[in-house]
């Protein structure tokens, strides 16, 4: 399940849900856990519910339209990816970004890419959007080829996310030596510890798949871009941590690193830290 599913489960209709309770029950910090709330008051707009902030005590679902909302948890708009055209399809549209994180994708190298006939291409895409707009991104398609609308931060959490979920491709992992977990997961383990920081079980997957999709960027020659710009501070040690693994990346797998990319890690070390 995707994490907007997961969130959207936790509320009972009226009653009230305590940010302590979301943010406990999905292991999330409090930045990230506001940011995910977000994205749901959006998506009740289309699905016939609110999501009420109350104040001092927490959030509430209020079903507005009771057939629609029906419709969104009976469907699973935004569960696991619905078909196995569309998991085809997205891991192929995964590496097309990959590749080109501005580009355009054109439908015929979706149907080479997938093995599906161009009608179904064209079918599957439409589907699609939803699964694209829990990560704030719009795939727009104009009949001969698909472009995805967003920004890099967004397109590289996509990436993440599968990656993390296992959705992603192996060709994709194949782009890195057959050590590069192992070597990963050290790494972590040292910078943390020599910077007296505790991550959490269930942010290293996460923290782990986000280093990958910046190595297998980087050996595609593709640096990362306008990649939060608008930073906020962050911990010197959570810092410190960055600049240790960047070091260590850059000895072991002979690639730089940009300071955009030193403060990304940073910042989402911060966001999974124990506190």
């Amino acid at each position: 399940m995707t994490t907007v599913t997961n969130l959207l489960e936790i509320f009972d209709e009226n009653e009230i849900i305590p940010m302590d309770t979301i943010m406990n029950t999905m292991d999330l910090s409090e930045r990230r856990t506001r940011n995910l709330i977000g994205k749901l008051k959006k998506l009740g707009h289309g699905y016939g519910f609110e999501i009420k902030t109350v104040t001092n005590a927490g959030y509430k679902l209020i079903k507005t339209n009771d057939s629609l909302c029906n419709k969104l948890y009976d469907a699973h708009v935004f569960s696991d990816l619905g078909s196995i055209g569309e998991i085809k399809l997205m891991k192929t549209l995964a590496l097309h970004i990959m590749n080109d994180i501005s580009g355009e994708t054109r439908v015929d190298d979706l149907v080479c890419g997938t093995g599906m006939s161009r009608e179904e291409v064209l079918h599957v895409l439409r589907s699609c959007r939803s699964r694209l707009a829990e990560f704030d991104l719009m795939l727009n398609l104009d009949g001969e080829s698909v472009t995805i609308d967003g920004c890099e931060y967004d397109k590289r959490v996509l990436l993440t996310t599968m990656i993390t979920d296992g959705d992603t491709p192996a060709t994709l992992l194949n782009l890195l030596p057959s050590h590069t977990g192992e070597l990963v997961m050290t790494m972590l383990d040292e910078a943390f510890a020599q910077n007296n920081l505790v991550i959490r079980e269930s942010g290293k997957k996460t923290l782990t798949a986000a280093i990958e999709v910046m190595l297998m960027r980087s050996y595609q020659d593709q640096k990362m871009r306008d990649f939060y710009i608008n930073m906020l501070l962050v911990d010197y040690r959570c810092d410190n941590v960055a600049k240790t693994l960047i070091h260590a990346l850059q000895f072991v797998f002979n690639l730089e690193f940009s300071k955009e990319e030193k403060n990304a890690l940073a910042y989402a070390i911060q966001d999974i830290v124990m506190v």
